[in-house]
């Protein structure tokens, strides 16, 4: 029985308010169904790696309640 290796994709940006443009700077971005998720650095930057697949994200910071956004990766054949 031989296992079979799944495609990966890392998401990857940066979180900024949209009122006034700054960096949201320890902000979690999550994967409510891998339980995987990251939170950005003082740049507001953040990089996620996930299989391959449709996956809603949510986001949240000190300042916000979470705001969930869905995500699909490219499938390649």
């Amino acid at each position: 029985m031989g296992l079979s290796a799944q495609k990966k994709y890392t998401i990857s940006g940066y979180i900024t308010d949209e009122k006034t443009s700054e960096t949201a700077i320890g902000a979690t971005i999550y994967d409510k169904s891998t339980l995987q998720g990251t939170i950005t650095n003082v740049f507001g930057f953040y990089s996620l790696t996930l299989a391959e697949g449709a996956h809603t994200l949510s986001f949240s910071s000190w300042a916000t309640l979470p705001k969930p956004w869905k995500s699909t990766s490219p499938k390649t054949h």
